[in-house]
């Protein structure tokens, strides 16, 4: 038996099994490549009202209407220029920035300060390690949730909502990164907690903030903002634990201190910006000939149907 469990955890069995996880995101690239058409127009699962429904809502990269019967019609180019110097395209790069270097700052710099200076072993607690990341999950899911509740019962527009929610996501998870910093020594189920509380409640900005928010800013030019913003935040998987190696070479409380002091400046500078500028509107690179006004936001009553119907036959009757 102990054979047995020494094999499977042997060097090269820790290796092969790491090499084909890391295989899978190549194999879905490569399916992906082959498979998936590259517009609505080239696929044979959607059907010629699924199409039109796409290009009505600009839901679709086509230069007009008329590209629907006009096969030989090209699509139109991307203004990746524009797309690039538009504020709210800035605000989402600078959000998914700010946000990334407090995850990382978080899970993994985070855990090498509470050894060195507290004597916390986050990764030696078991099923507690993995706590942080759970409540991503959750987080994640609740946002959109929370998103989608505020817009239709509550009757708020996208702008204020996003607002609301990015003000939350991040400045409780600045103050909690603070109140981390000055645990007692060897406060390890407190820090577990304020640690995935943290990363649950920060999580909220990627589903509810401006981060989800390119369908609204250009639906047609989703794919591109969230690729420049994935492109430019995940710098931060580089950048920050070469910051926090150059400002601790002492690995003293103080250091650290200063290190950390960056996310919470950080996550409390980018969510002022958010509040004065953001707004969830179409852009104008986004804008054609045929682009249609956004829809309104819907009201109790189209999430009632008894209601609608209770109006219509008093209606009838007067």
């Amino acid at each position: 038996m102990s054979a047995s469990i020494s094999a499977v955890s042997s060097p090269v069995s820790v290796s092969a099994s790491m090499s084909a996880v890391s295989a899978l995101p190549l194999v879905g690239a490569l399916l992906t490549w082959f498979l998936v058409p590259s517009c609505p127009d080239e696929s044979w699962l959607c059907s010629e009202g699924e199409k039109k429904f796409l290009t009505s809502h600009r839901l679709c990269r086509v230069t007009s209407m008329k590209s629907m019967s006009d096969k030989q019609a090209k699509p139109a180019r991307t203004p990746l220029l524009a797309i690039a110097t538009n504020r709210q395209v800035l605000i989402v790069v600078g959000t998914y920035f700010f946000y990334n270097w407090f995850y990382y700052s978080l899970n993994t710099t985070l855990p090498t300060f509470l050894k060195e200076t507290s004597g916390v072993y986050l990764t030696k607690n078991g099923f507690l390690s993995g706590l942080p990341t759970m409540s991503m999950s959750v987080g994640v899911v609740f946002g959109g949730r929370l998103l989608q509740y505020l817009i239709t019962r509550w009757q708020l527009s996208r702008t204020v909502v996003r607002k609301l929610i990015t003000s939350f996501a991040m400045l409780v998870p600045a103050g909690l990164l603070g109140v981390m910093l000055v645990l007692p020594p060897g406060s390890t189920y407190t820090t577990m907690a304020l640690l995935s509380v943290s990363n649950g409640i920060s999580v909220l900005v990627v589903s509810g903030g401006p981060l989800s928010a390119g369908p609204e800013l250009g639906p047609q030019f989703a794919g591109v903002i969230w690729g420049l913003a994935g492109s430019i935040g995940n710098l931060t998987g580089v950048l920050t634990p070469m910051v926090a190696a150059a400002m601790t070479p002492h690995k003293t409380l103080l250091e650290w201190r200063y290190f950390f002091l960056i996310s919470v400046v950080f996550m409390v500078a980018m969510n002022l910006v958010v509040v004065l500028f953001w707004k969830s509107e179409l852009q104008p690179f986004a804008k054609t000939e045929d682009t249609q006004p956004q829809p309104p936001v819907r009201h109790r009553s189209e999430d009632n149907p008894l209601e609608d119907s209770s109006q219509i036959s008093s209606s009838n009757e007067v």
